[in-house]
């Protein structure tokens, strides 16, 4: 069986990857290009933007091993796999995750610090 290419394809207003299959639009790429842009903007310098298709198109931000991408009409969530927050903004999501990697390294260093 031929496996499906992701690289997408123009079909009129269609532009979408035959692996995806959901008939992704120009419009809707566009839309996710313009947004990681502007995401990559509040976010500052050392983030870069990422756009894929998969069953539509979806955009985040990347430094390093984080990302930052929304999750429904009004939240941003920020995680590096490991630890991650959910805010209302791009810039509070990251606080909040730094926060909760900062308070974790505590707690490892306090319990380290115990050691007999």
């Amino acid at each position: 069986m031929k496996e499906l290419s992701w690289k997408p394809r123009v079909r009129g207003d269609v532009y979408c990857s035959p692996a995806c299959g959901r008939g992704c639009t120009r419009a809707e790429y566009q839309h996710a290009d313009k947004m990681a842009d502007k995401l990559v903007i509040q976010l500052g310098v050392g983030w870069r933007a990422r756009v894929w298709e998969n069953l539509g198109w979806h955009y985040e931000a990347k430094a390093g091993e984080w990302s930052v991408y929304p999750s429904g009409d009004r939240m941003f969530l920020a995680s590096n796999g490991q630890f991650g927050a959910a805010a209302d903004t791009p810039a509070e999501a990251v606080a909040a995750a730094r926060a909760a990697v900062i308070e974790a390294a505590k707690k490892l260093m306090d319990s380290a610090r115990a050691l007999p």
